[in-house]
């Protein structure tokens, strides 16, 4: 198998705080800063700060509202 991230190497990615993961699973959009993105727009690949994918995001106006989220809470990311 491969891993998860493999799958989403075409898209920019975003590595994102705790804080803005927990409202990607809740469903709600979070800024992000233009120098955090490898790319302007689009689907953008979400991960969290141990390089774990979380979510597929749109990027529109410097907000990312998640369009799939991988993970069930914001909890599940930091657990090891």
């Amino acid at each position: 198998l491969c891993p998860m991230a493999a799958a989403v190497a075409a898209l920019p990615r975003v590595t994102l705080s705790l804080e803005s993961i927990h409202a990607l699973c809740r469903g709600q959009s979070t800024p992000v800063t233009a120098d955090a993105l490898s790319a302007p727009g689009g689907e953008t690949a979400v991960f969290d700060d141990r390089g774990e994918l979380v979510a597929i995001a749109e990027l529109a106006g410097g907000r990312l509202q998640p369009k799939l989220v991988l993970v069930q809470s914001a909890r599940s990311v930091r657990l090891t």
